[in-house]
């Protein structure tokens, strides 16, 4: 939601708010946005590695449900960040 309403805003169909500003920011610096922090895992890693790294944690979770079963083993650290 947040990148389809900067998309608006950067067309100029809705009206840039600080919200927005700060998104656009966080991007252009290739951080990881402080609203999309608040929703995942934290992590210190620039937005690229951060979001190629949240596709192999959804990949993995996704695996395991497809499976039906528990895991005979589990990577635990690679699901959290200490």
């Amino acid at each position: 939601r947040s990148l389809a309403e900067l998309d608006l805003g950067l067309k100029g169909d809705l009206q840039m708010s600080e919200r927005m500003e700060v998104l656009q920011l966080a991007l252009g610096e290739d951080r990881t946005p402080p609203t999309w922090e608040n929703l995942a895992y934290p992590s210190k890693r620039p937005l690229g590695m951060w979001f190629l790294n949240l596709l192999e944690r959804y990949k993995q979770l996704s695996d395991w449900t497809m499976d039906l079963g528990l895991p005979k083993v589990t990577w635990i650290s690679g699901l959290f960040n200490p």
